[in-house]
Parts: structure tokens; sequence; C-alpha cells
């Protein structure tokens, strides 16, 4: 199953305590972050750098469930959303919002597991899809990346990248030739680059362990790079440390 890196939501403690505990039961799943507060949640979502799925109450004060989901797919769309709740009557709002399913408390491993079993499909599913895109777009370019500067588009190997990363709505690639832009979304080109070589080390960062020139640890257990044509450090988040550190041996 794929990692899975998960936030619980729910005004009740106890109940929050019960998820948790229920969540602890897959190994492939790590609790990133908790709350029992809708306001809260919205306060910390600037900071969020590792969250695959929501799992949240509906029926909560001040801003509900559905609210608060919305909000969080306004801010970060990438984050999905796992609804609980007791009361069946909200199934049907649910459903408008960026949810993988919707399960009614009590909850149980093995409800739990289905949900799991079902947003395990989806990302394959998803990442396949998109790595077949870009694979039948870059099939016949000789391994390079079309890649648009002065709007003109150059032919980039892919060794010759150093770093792919977000900068506001665009996706750019730094080379030690200079500073690109990309089509299709950094999930996207993460699963076809990771069969290269190349390696996620923060949810905004993608880079090619072959450009890395230093690596500075930081007191709160993350590190930065300085990459080869990248003009500022790259942070590595603790989501992705365990792995950058057995591909580049620190």
């Amino acid at each position: 199953m794929q990692n899975i890196r998960a936030m619980l939501v729910d005004d009740e403690p106890l109940v929050l305590e019960n998820v948790k505990y229920l969540m602890r039961q897959f190994p492939h799943v790590e609790i990133v972050y908790e709350s029992t507060s809708s306001p809260q949640v919205l306060r910390d979502v600037a900071a969020w750098d590792n969250v695959d799925i929501a799992v949240m109450d509906i029926n909560m004060p001040e801003m509900n469930g559905i609210e608060l989901s919305r909000e969080i797919f306004r801010i970060n769309p990438a984050i999905r959303i796992i609804f609980l709740t007791a009361f069946e009557e909200y199934v049907m709002e649910a459903m408008d919002t960026n949810i993988v399913d919707y399960i009614l408390k009590p909850v149980t491993a093995r409800r739990l597991q289905r949900t799991l079993e079902k947003l395990d499909r989806m990302i394959t599913d998803e990442r396949e899809k998109s790595a077949q895109a870009i694979r039948n777009e870059e099939e016949n370019s000789d391994r390079r990346f079309a890649a648009l500067k002065d709007n003109q588009y150059f032919m980039i190997d892919w060794k010759d990248g150093c770093c792919i990363t977000i900068e506001g709505r665009d996706i750019v690639l730094y080379t030690k030739y200079g500073r690109y832009f990309l089509r299709n979304s950094l999930n996207e080109w993460d699963a076809v680059l990771s069969p290269h070589g190349w390696l996620r080390c923060h949810r905004a960062f993608l880079i090619n362990p072959e450009h890395i020139v230093s690596v500075s640890p930081m007191v709160n257990s993350t590190m930065t790079l300085q990459m080869e044509g990248c003009p500022a450090e790259i942070p590595v988040s603790r989501s992705y440390i365990n792995e950058f550190r057995k591909r580049v041996g620190v």
C-alpha cells in the first residue's frame, strides 16, 4: 500500500483518541497533525507540506466539516477528505465535496480498512495515469524535457535537470543552463522521474541527487540542500527525511 500522511479533526477529544488508535493499526498510515478545532485547522493550513488525507467529523461547532473541507480544498486541493459522522442525513451534502469516503460512527477498524484500501487504489490509479500521460508525451523526445523559456521550447536532457519546484502557479525546472517552465504537475513529474533516480524531498520540491552540492542538518530533524543550478536552499521535510538519508547516505 501507498504510505499515507493523515490529519485528524474532531471536536470530541475521546472520539479523536479512538480514531487515532484505529489509524495506528495500519503501519502505512502516519498521523502528522490532529486538532479539535476547525478554526485552528485553518490557522495551521499554511504550514502543511505533508498531508495526504484529512479524516474529520462533520458535525462540529463554529465551522462544520463540510465547510472546513471546502476551505481545505481551496488552500490545498491535493488533500483528500474522509468524513466521519453519526448523522446519515449529511451523506448527500458531503458527496458534493472533495472526499474519498463517508464513514458512519462508531468507526471500526474493518470499516476504516475498506476506506484506506479505496484510497490506495485511487492514488495508484491517478499516479499511473499521470505517469503514462507524461511517458506518452516524452517517448519520442529521447528522454528529454520539453521546457519553456523566453517563449521558446528547449529540449533539456533529464540528467541535466537539477530540481523541479512549485513557484506560485508555475512548475519550474532548474538546470545548470538556467530556469525553465514545465507542463504537468509536480506529482506527475515525480511519478515519471523517480524510476530514473530523482527524489522527492518536500511537497514543493523534486530533486536530482546527482546535482547536490552540500547538505546541512537542521535542529528540527530536517535538512537543507544546496543544489547546482538552484539559486536558493532547498528544504528536506520530516516526511521525506528517512528516504532521503537512505538514498543520499547522510
